[in-house]
């Protein structure tokens, strides 16, 4: 079944729409196959196969687990993903920190996000210590690739505004805002001359702005969110003047950091209020330049 699965992702890649359409048409007929999700993610783990194939089985995953994942009716039948291979998934996924095609990395985020929508907390609940701990003793790529999932699965996850899921993430997320702002504190004094600690410092920065937005409930009774926003106010105090380029992870860190006061005073207007006047007179200040 690897083979011809292999066979037929490739023929997905084919430029030829005559040959293309039958390999996709074939690959969406399959999702409802068992083992089909769990030989894609065996293929994308499969480190002979080529890079393209391994990238668009990463796709196919995204989009069998988007389609999937819950039941569906087809045929006049429910399906779904079986409970059997959910469980290789979520354990395999995120084990998959060694991967080092960036494109398949992110496809792989997403496949973690969607899962992590539908399973966080009851199904899945150590998505996120597994992660964390990745983070905290792994090498540089495997740091690299937990935030990135973290990212992805925070961000799907603070999208839910509603339901039990929603009380889980404003739970745990200062746990996990404390972890990330002491890695991001000890990242950014080295960003500029460090570029691993520069892309620790943007990854570090995007999950907490989606924590401080929807998981803390009170940012303004938080010292630690105090401390860290005026970390973030001298950030940009300092670089403002080095006109740093927005194609560095330096230099997006500087816009990642003015979204992030933007959006969270977004979210949370009253938690916020009582740190928003220094920011205001540093973007004017910016502007009047």
């Amino acid at each position: 079944r690897m083979h011809e699965l292999v066979s037929v992702l490739k023929a997905a890649l084919d430029p030829v729409p005559e040959r293309r359409q039958p390999a996709e048409n074939l690959l969406q007929s399959w999702e409802i196959q068992p083992s089909y999700p769990t030989s894609l993610h065996a293929v994308i783990a499969n480190a002979s196969v080529e890079i393209d194939v391994r990238w668009i089985a990463s796709v196919c995953l995204k989009n069998c687990i988007i389609r999937w994942w819950h039941k569906r009716i087809t045929s006049g039948a429910e399906v779904s993903i079986r409970e059997a291979e959910k469980a290789q998934l979520r354990t395999g996924l995120i084990i998959r920190l060694d991967e080092g095609h960036t494109p398949i990395a992110k496809q792989l985020a997403l496949c973690i996000a969607k899962i992590a929508r539908n399973d966080w907390p009851e199904q899945w609940p150590d998505l996120f210590p597994t992660l964390l701990e990745a983070v905290q003793s792994g090498g540089e790529l495997r740091q690299k690739r937990a935030l990135l999932y973290i990212h992805y699965a925070v961000k799907e996850i603070s999208s839910k505004k509603i339901g039990p899921a929603r009380k889980s993430f404003q739970e745990f997320a200062p746990q996990m805002f404390s972890f990330l702002y002491s890695l991001w504190k000890s990242a950014s004094v080295v960003a500029l001359e460090n570029e691993w600690a520069s892309e620790v410092e943007l990854l570090t920065l995007k999950v907490l702005r989606r924590l401080l937005s929807f998981g803390i409930v009170r940012p303004d009774l938080s010292p630690e969110v105090a401390d860290f926003l005026q970390g973030l106010l001298q950030l940009l105090h300092v670089r403002r003047d080095m006109r740093l380029s927005l194609e560095a992870a330096a230099g997006r860190s500087v816009a990642k950091a003015a979204q992030l006061v933007k959006e969270a005073q977004h979210a949370q207007p009253l938690g916020m209020s009582v740190f928003l006047a220094p920011f205001l007179h540093w973007a004017l200040a910016t502007v009047e330049r």
